[in-house]
């Protein structure tokens, strides 16, 4: 989904919210909130759910990058989001010499603590949090 047809999507005070000194709570729009924290955590987010997450903080952030890393057993993308590199490819994040951090969750259907932490993670760095985290 392009910038441009987001915008036609969202409200504004999203899309204007998501530069370094953009208040948390602007982020914390029902759009961009996980299934866990629109149901008081009694529910987690789906595929499909994490899947539109990640592309909405990928478009609104250019701090994250989206990519997949290979498939599920069903064939599912599995998503990827790259925070610190120009892009999302290998060779862009060899480039910057950084240290690599991985973070996954999410290994087995049980196991979803995590991956409800990163997506929330995640739109903290898009909302222009922890910006220094990526500086080396």
């Amino acid at each position: 989904m392009s910038r441009s047809s987001l915008a036609a999507t969202l409200p504004l005070a999203l899309l204007t919210a998501v530069g370094p000194l953009a208040a948390q709570s602007s982020l914390q729009s029902e759009l961009l909130l996980t299934r866990a924290e629109r149901t008081e955590f009694r529910e987690t987010t789906r595929y499909d759910e994490v899947m539109d997450l990640a592309e909405r903080l990928a478009t609104l952030s250019p701090r994250i990058h989206l990519t997949t890393f290979g498939y599920t057993m069903e064939g599912r993308p599995l998503p990827l989001l790259v925070v610190g590199a120009p892009d999302a490819t290998a060779e862009a994040v060899k480039a910057t010499g950084k240290t690599r951090i991985y973070l996954q969750g999410d290994i087995h259907a049980g196991e979803v603590c995590g991956k409800e932490a990163l997506l929330i993670l995640l739109r903290r760095i898009a909302s222009g949090e922890y910006t220094s985290w990526t500086d080396s």
